[in-house]
Formats: structure tokens, C-alpha cells, sequence
């Protein structure tokens, strides 16, 4: 008796865990879907082009739960950012100049471009570090994960959500 009550805690203890897990799946699917829902909404507003990419940016790095977006353009030397995000009441380094040295990504935009990658993820581990861990370390990031952003098949830019250092 006591061998099955030990597999029937089990098989009680599997579905609980089960159940968990699928809830936690349904909430991020509806967490993933109302911000689709803000993002198409925002697109087909009458707010300026700026103001709906800020808005986009700040929707993703809020619901993303980063400690800064970025939406960059990669087209040109410098790589500019046309947006960042910045939690509110944060105490993050500020992102100066709006320009950065292409130099930096360049090895992101070679991966992207040769469709090597759908998203890339750094962190500052790497002995032999990459020059974007270099910037990383530079702005106070410990990692960050870049989505490309592809207009008519032409690479244009990525979307940069950084997680920081805190003292």
C-alpha cells in the first residue's frame, strides 16, 4: 500500500506541475498576444510615425521585462538609435552620443544578413570578448538580445533589449 499512495502523490504532484506549467504557457500567450494587439493598434493610429515607434519600443521592453530597448538603424557608419526605452525611475547610465561606431555590430549585421541568425544573444562571459560585448560592458549591460528588423527583404535594423549591471 504504501508503494502506491508514494505513485499516486507522484502522479498527483507530475499534474500539478503540469497544470502549472501549461497556466504559465496560456498567460504568456495572452501577455505575447495583447501586445501584438497594442503594437497593430499603434500602427493604424494617427500619431505621428515617431510617436508610434517610441510607443512600440517602450510596449516591447515593458512586456519583454528588459532594462532598456533600443531600436536601431545598422544601414550606416555610425549605427544610429532612432529609439530607446528607459524604465521608469531607473538609474541607467545615459546612452551617449545617439551614435554608435558601426565597428560594433558589425559582426551582427554579417550574421544577419547572411541569414544565419533570427536573433542573436550576448553576454559579457566570453574570455575573448566580441566588440559589441566591448560596447555591452561600455553602456553597463551584462546582455543583450538583438532582433533583426528587415524591410523588403533589405536588412534595416534590429531591436536591441539590453539587460543591466546594478551596483
Amino acid at each position: 500500500i504504501p508503494l502506491r499512495l508514494v505513485g499516486s502523490e507522484m502522479c498527483i504532484r507530475d499534474r500539478a506541475y503540469s497544470a502549472l506549467y501549461w497556466r504559465q504557457r496560456l498567460e504568456q500567450s495572452r501577455q505575447q498576444a495583447a501586445l501584438l494587439g497594442r503594437i497593430a493598434h499603434l500602427l493604424n493610429s494617427a500619431l505621428n510615425p515617431d510617436e508610434i515607434v517610441s510607443q512600440i519600443v517602450s510596449d516591447l521592453g515593458v512586456s519583454l521585462n528588459c532594462d532598456r530597448s533600443l531600436l536601431l538603424d545598422l544601414r550606416h557608419d555610425p549605427v544610429t538609435v532612432l529609439a530607446i526605452w528607459d524604465p521608469p525611475d531607473c538609474n541607467l547610465q545615459p546612452l551617449e552620443p545617439r551614435q554608435i561606431g558601426q565597428s560594433y555590430w558589425q559582426n551582427v549585421i554579417e550574421m544577419f544578413m547572411q541569414g544565419g541568425a533570427s536573433y542573436l544573444q550576448l553576454g559579457l562571459q566570453d574570455p575573448t570578448p566580441d566588440p559589441l560585448q566591448v560596447w555591452l560592458q561600455d553602456v553597463g549591460a551584462e546582455s543583450v538580445l538583438v532582433l533583426p528588423l528587415f524591410i523588403q527583404g533589405e536588412l534595416f535594423g534590429g531591436l536591441a533589449l539590453l539587460s543591466h549591471q546594478y551596483p
